[in-house]
Protein backbone atom coordinates (compact mmCIF):
# COMPACT_ATOMS: atom_id res chain seq x y z
CA UNK A 1 0.00 0.00 0.00
CA UNK A 2 2.88 2.37 0.78
CA UNK A 3 4.43 1.67 -2.63
CA UNK A 4 1.22 2.66 -4.47
CA UNK A 5 0.92 5.89 -2.51
CA UNK A 6 4.55 6.78 -3.24
CA UNK A 7 4.02 5.99 -6.92
CA UNK A 8 0.83 8.11 -7.13
CA UNK A 9 2.58 11.04 -5.33
CA UNK A 10 5.41 10.83 -7.84
CA UNK A 11 2.97 10.79 -10.78
CA UNK A 12 1.09 13.78 -9.33
CA UNK A 13 4.36 15.69 -8.92
CA UNK A 14 5.36 14.93 -12.53
CA UNK A 15 1.92 16.02 -13.72
CA UNK A 16 2.22 19.33 -11.80
CA UNK A 17 5.66 19.97 -13.31
CA UNK A 18 4.36 19.19 -16.81
CA UNK A 19 1.32 21.45 -16.40
CA UNK A 20 3.45 24.25 -14.95
CA UNK A 21 5.99 23.96 -17.75
CA UNK A 22 3.25 23.99 -20.39
CA UNK A 23 1.72 27.09 -18.77
CA UNK A 24 5.09 28.90 -18.76
CA UNK A 25 5.72 27.96 -22.40
CA UNK A 26 2.25 29.17 -23.30
CA UNK A 27 2.82 32.48 -21.53
CA UNK A 28 6.17 32.91 -23.25
CA UNK A 29 4.70 32.17 -26.68
CA UNK A 30 1.79 34.50 -25.95
CA UNK A 31 4.14 37.35 -25.01
CA UNK A 32 6.21 36.75 -28.15
CA UNK A 33 3.10 36.86 -30.34
CA UNK A 34 1.84 39.94 -28.48
CA UNK A 35 5.13 41.74 -29.13
CA UNK A 36 5.04 40.82 -32.82
CA UNK A 37 1.50 42.08 -33.41
CA UNK A 38 1.11 45.02 -35.75
CA UNK A 39 0.52 48.12 -33.66
CA UNK A 40 -1.01 51.30 -34.86
CA UNK A 41 0.87 54.54 -34.50
CA UNK A 42 -0.23 58.11 -35.10
CA UNK A 43 1.41 59.56 -38.19
CA UNK A 44 1.44 62.92 -39.91
CA UNK A 45 -1.25 63.67 -42.47
CA UNK A 46 -0.83 65.59 -45.73
CA UNK A 47 2.95 66.03 -45.53
CA UNK A 48 4.02 68.71 -48.00
CA UNK A 49 7.04 67.16 -49.72
CA UNK A 50 8.39 70.61 -50.55
CA UNK A 51 8.69 71.22 -46.81
CA UNK A 52 10.20 67.79 -46.17
CA UNK A 53 12.76 67.56 -48.96
CA UNK A 54 16.22 68.98 -48.48
CA UNK A 55 18.89 68.89 -45.77
CA UNK A 56 18.34 67.68 -42.21
CA UNK A 57 20.65 67.27 -39.23
CA UNK A 58 20.20 64.21 -37.06
CA UNK A 59 19.62 65.46 -33.51
CA UNK A 60 18.83 62.15 -31.79
CA UNK A 61 18.04 58.54 -32.62
CA UNK A 62 17.58 55.11 -31.20
CA UNK A 63 20.36 52.67 -32.15
CA UNK A 64 20.16 51.30 -35.70
CA UNK A 65 22.36 48.88 -37.63
CA UNK A 66 23.38 51.41 -40.28
CA UNK A 67 24.65 54.09 -37.87
CA UNK A 68 27.23 53.55 -35.15
CA UNK A 69 26.74 55.31 -31.85
CA UNK A 70 30.05 57.13 -32.33
CA UNK A 71 29.04 58.78 -35.62
CA UNK A 72 28.82 62.56 -35.42
CA UNK A 73 27.92 65.42 -37.75
CA UNK A 74 25.20 63.27 -39.31
CA UNK A 75 23.41 65.03 -42.11
CA UNK A 76 20.66 63.71 -44.37
CA UNK A 77 19.62 64.96 -47.77
CA UNK A 78 16.22 63.95 -49.17
CA UNK A 79 15.67 64.62 -52.88
CA UNK A 80 12.79 63.82 -55.21
CA UNK A 81 13.67 61.08 -57.68
CA UNK A 82 10.27 60.70 -59.35
CA UNK A 83 6.63 60.68 -58.33
CA UNK A 84 6.40 58.81 -54.99
CA UNK A 85 10.14 58.05 -54.97
CA UNK A 86 12.85 59.84 -53.00
CA UNK A 87 16.60 59.49 -52.66
CA UNK A 88 18.30 59.71 -49.30
CA UNK A 89 21.98 60.48 -48.86
CA UNK A 90 23.31 60.20 -45.33
CA UNK A 91 26.72 61.68 -44.51
CA UNK A 92 28.54 61.24 -41.23
CA UNK A 93 31.91 61.57 -39.56
CA UNK A 94 33.54 58.74 -37.63
CA UNK A 95 35.30 59.29 -34.31
CA UNK A 96 38.59 59.04 -36.23
CA UNK A 97 37.47 61.97 -38.41
CA UNK A 98 36.80 59.97 -41.59
CA UNK A 99 33.82 61.14 -43.67
CA UNK A 100 31.42 58.44 -44.79
CA UNK A 101 28.12 58.22 -46.58
CA UNK A 102 25.49 55.82 -47.79
CA UNK A 103 22.40 56.05 -49.91
CA UNK A 104 18.86 54.76 -49.78
CA UNK A 105 15.98 54.54 -52.21
CA UNK A 106 12.63 55.52 -50.70
CA UNK A 107 9.16 54.71 -51.95
CA UNK A 108 6.25 56.70 -50.55
CA UNK A 109 3.54 54.13 -49.86
CA UNK A 110 0.64 56.34 -48.71
CA UNK A 111 0.40 59.23 -51.19
CA UNK A 112 -1.05 61.86 -50.93
CA UNK A 113 -0.43 61.83 -47.14
CA UNK A 114 3.27 61.20 -47.91
CA UNK A 115 4.11 60.03 -44.40
CA UNK A 116 4.87 56.30 -44.84
CA UNK A 117 8.12 55.31 -46.51
CA UNK A 118 9.52 51.98 -47.62
CA UNK A 119 13.30 52.43 -47.55
CA UNK A 120 15.90 50.25 -49.26
CA UNK A 121 19.53 50.86 -48.38
CA UNK A 122 22.17 50.95 -51.09
CA UNK A 123 24.83 49.73 -52.01
CA UNK A 124 24.84 45.97 -51.76
CA UNK A 125 26.89 45.98 -48.53
CA UNK A 126 23.57 46.67 -46.80
CA UNK A 127 21.71 43.96 -48.72
CA UNK A 128 21.29 41.93 -45.53
CA UNK A 129 19.00 44.67 -44.25
CA UNK A 130 15.34 44.24 -45.02
CA UNK A 131 13.40 47.09 -46.47
CA UNK A 132 12.49 49.34 -43.61
CA UNK A 133 9.22 51.05 -42.89
CA UNK A 134 9.80 54.63 -41.75
CA UNK A 135 6.83 56.78 -40.82
CA UNK A 136 6.73 60.52 -40.31
CA UNK A 137 5.10 60.81 -36.92
CA UNK A 138 5.23 64.60 -36.70
CA UNK A 139 6.58 67.44 -38.80
CA UNK A 140 6.20 71.02 -37.68
CA UNK A 141 4.17 73.34 -39.95
CA UNK A 142 7.27 75.21 -41.15
CA UNK A 143 9.09 71.97 -41.98
CA UNK A 144 11.94 72.65 -39.51
CA UNK A 145 11.66 69.61 -37.19
CA UNK A 146 10.56 66.07 -37.99
CA UNK A 147 10.12 62.89 -35.93
CA UNK A 148 10.40 59.63 -37.87
CA UNK A 149 9.68 56.23 -36.38
CA UNK A 150 8.60 52.69 -37.14
CA UNK A 151 5.52 50.81 -35.92
CA UNK A 152 7.72 48.19 -34.20
CA UNK A 153 8.94 51.06 -31.93
CA UNK A 154 12.64 50.35 -32.49
CA UNK A 155 14.05 52.89 -34.95
CA UNK A 156 13.40 56.55 -34.20
CA UNK A 157 14.98 59.74 -35.53
CA UNK A 158 14.60 63.36 -34.52
CA UNK A 159 15.80 65.61 -37.35
CA UNK A 160 16.08 69.39 -37.64
CA UNK A 161 17.12 71.89 -40.29
CA UNK A 162 19.83 73.23 -37.98
CA UNK A 163 22.54 71.27 -36.12
CA UNK A 164 21.37 72.59 -32.74
CA UNK A 165 17.81 72.43 -31.49
CA UNK A 166 16.24 74.03 -28.43
CA UNK A 167 15.98 71.53 -25.55
CA UNK A 168 12.28 72.34 -25.05
CA UNK A 169 11.54 71.37 -28.65
CA UNK A 170 13.59 68.19 -28.29
CA UNK A 171 11.62 67.24 -25.17
CA UNK A 172 8.32 68.02 -26.87
CA UNK A 173 9.10 65.66 -29.77
CA UNK A 174 10.55 62.96 -27.52
CA UNK A 175 7.37 63.08 -25.43
CA UNK A 176 5.41 62.35 -28.62
CA UNK A 177 7.62 59.29 -29.11
CA UNK A 178 7.13 58.18 -25.50
CA UNK A 179 3.35 58.48 -25.79
CA UNK A 180 3.53 56.38 -28.97
CA UNK A 181 5.26 53.59 -27.00
CA UNK A 182 8.94 54.17 -27.77
CA UNK A 183 11.41 53.36 -24.98
CA UNK A 184 14.06 56.06 -24.97
CA UNK A 185 16.54 54.71 -22.42
CA UNK A 186 18.98 53.96 -25.28
CA UNK A 187 18.51 57.27 -27.12
CA UNK A 188 21.66 58.61 -28.78
CA UNK A 189 22.21 62.37 -28.99
CA UNK A 190 24.23 63.22 -32.07
CA UNK A 191 27.20 65.55 -31.73
CA UNK A 192 27.56 68.32 -34.30
CA UNK A 193 30.64 70.53 -34.62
Amino acid sequence: MGVNRHSSDKKLRILKIAVGSAALLGLGAGKLLWDLRPRSMAIAKNVDLDKFLGSWYEIARKPVVTERSSFKNIRLEYTLQSENHLNLELRYQTKEGRIGQFHADIKIVNAPDNSKFLIKYLPSIFRYLRKGHHWIMRIDPQGQVVLIGNPNRKPLWLLARTPQLDENIIEQYLNIAKKAGFKLNDLIRVEHQ
